[in-house]
């Protein structure tokens, strides 16, 4: 799902949309609000046998994602001054605020629902 900023202003009024901390009024601009990534992102490792680099197949019977995620990232902290990534690198990295959804309509039917939080979303995002 993508909004503009006053798609996204509209959501936050009819509390459809929260955003946790709000953000500062330097963050928005007419098309959309930028966000700040958290200090920490994960860098992945590209898996290697003897040097050489190998495939990742989760259709492959002895796949084991705990292993492969333990084995193969590196945490990295974002300095004060900034990070570079590197050409060709992956980066998973986690936004500084919350979003939590809320919707007032009938979610047993909706794509994706947690009984335990009683949240549901009716599109991707």
């Amino acid at each position: 799902m993508i909004l503009s900023d006053r798609e996204i202003r509209a959501a936050l009024s009819r509390a459809a949309l929260r955003i946790t901390p709000d953000p500062p009024a330097e963050a928005w601009s007419s098309t959309a609000l930028d966000l700040r990534l958290s200090s920490d992102v994960i860098l992945w490792k590209k898996p290697r046998v003897a040097g050489v680099e190998v495939p990742v197949s989760p259709f492959n019977p002895d796949y084991d994602f705990a292993s492969l995620l333990k084995d193969h990232r590196d945490k990295v902290v974002i300095p004060a001054d900034g990070f570079v990534m590197k050409s060709g690198s992956f980066l998973l990295g986690w936004t500084s605020v919350r979003f939590p959804l809320s919707f007032d309509f009938n979610c047993s039917k909706s794509l994706a629902y947690s009984p335990n939080t009683n949240n549901c979303l009716r599109s991707r995002i």
